[in-house]
């Protein structure tokens, strides 16, 4: 585990790249971030797979090492493309690993946000694995997969078992907007998140047997689609995390 002290970075919340006034002080680097945090909702027992806001503020206090924290691992990660292990759709989801996939949905934008947070730009334009995207790419994919995803729910509570529409996200990524300030995509999954789970929320158990048609993948629940988007969630927050952590910034 690494304890080095994160120490002063550039940090604005216009562009979360480096600034010419940095905050100097871990105090003060962690009251910008808390301010990020939701804390409207109760409190529930943090799951067992993911550990939610206590190691993340631990992590504002100044350190690095509270970042793996933020991740769990059955076993030392061998793919460094899959940081926790690829997606498993299970046959069925309890209303207990519901909530639990609905509350990483509310937390993980503002864990992203800390994740990617005083990144000089040059830093934004690294690679998170050998051949992967840039750290800039990997801000801008996360709101265009979950923008997806919220409309893919709303159809499918809306229509009866849309077929829904793929997109290139290979492609997408090398699209111009893909290199604007990642402030723009940060802000953006702060949105979607905010209406999306007030629509999860709301659903009845019933609901989450809608179904959607994917021309890859069927016939898929709204319950599998949600266990998805919560591995996709914690999947890409490793990517970054991992980086931050093997390079030490």
């Amino acid at each position: 585990m690494i304890s080095e002290t994160f120490g002063a970075v550039g940090f604005t919340l216009q562009t979360c790249e480096a600034s010419s006034a940095p905050v100097s002080t871990a105090a003060g680097y962690a009251a910008k971030l808390e301010s990020l945090i939701r804390t409207d909702r109760e409190p529930i027992p943090p799951r067992a797979d993911f550990v939610e806001l206590e190691p993340l503020g631990m992590w504002l206090l100044g350190t690095l090492e509270p970042y793996a924290a933020l991740l769990s691992y059955s076993e030392p990660m061998s793919d460094p493309r899959y940081p926790i292990g690829k997606f498993t759709r299970q046959a069925s989801y309890s209303p207990s690993d519901l909530e639990g996939m609905i509350r990483t949905l509310e937390l993980f934008p503002a864990q992203f946000r800390a994740a990617f947070a005083g990144f000089t730009a040059a830093q934004l334009e690294t690679p998170y694995r050998d051949g992967g995207w840039s750290l800039r790419q990997l801000a801008h994919h996360v709101p265009d997969s979950h923008l997806n995803a919220y409309v893919r729910f709303k159809l499918a509570l809306t229509e009866a078992n849309p077929t829904i529409k793929p997109y290139a996200e290979s492609l997408w990524a090398t699209l111009p907007d893909s290199s604007l300030p990642i402030e723009v995509s940060l802000a953006l999954l702060e949105a979607t998140h905010s209406r999306w789970t007030v629509i999860l929320r709301s659903l009845q158990p019933s609901d989450w047997a809608r179904t959607f048609e994917h021309p890859d993948n069927g016939l898929t629940r709204l319950d599998q689609s949600l266990a998805l988007y919560d591995w996709h969630s914690r999947h890409h927050l490793g990517h970054a995390v991992n980086l931050r952590v093997q390079k030490g910034w």
